[in-house]
């Protein structure tokens, strides 16, 4: 984990990769995020299974749901004084 000022930069993932992360962490099935995003499960199913890539739509759509995990969510830094979390902490 490296730190900057007052960011920590968690990881290296792929916004994919911390999409599926969320996801799993918070214990969600693909019905789950569709109803909470409007983003339709076959897209979500694809996402995780490497079908297809994330897209603005998708990011868009949890960063709404997740505030709290938006900068981690985009590129993986979290910045806890500003309330900005990644999903495992």
């Amino acid at each position: 984990m490296q730190r900057e000022n007052d960011i920590t930069r968690e990881d290296s993932r792929t916004i994919r990769d911390r999409i599926i992360a969320l996801w799993v962490t918070k214990g969600l099935s693909a019905r789950d995020l569709e109803k909470a995003t409007d983003v339709d499960r076959t897209k979500w199913y694809a996402l995780r299974n490497g079908r297809r890539r994330a897209n603005e739509e998708d990011i868009m759509a949890l960063v709404k749901v997740f505030p709290e995990h938006a900068l981690w969510l985009v590129s993986g830094e979290t910045a806890s004084e500003a309330g900005q979390t990644s999903p495992e902490a």
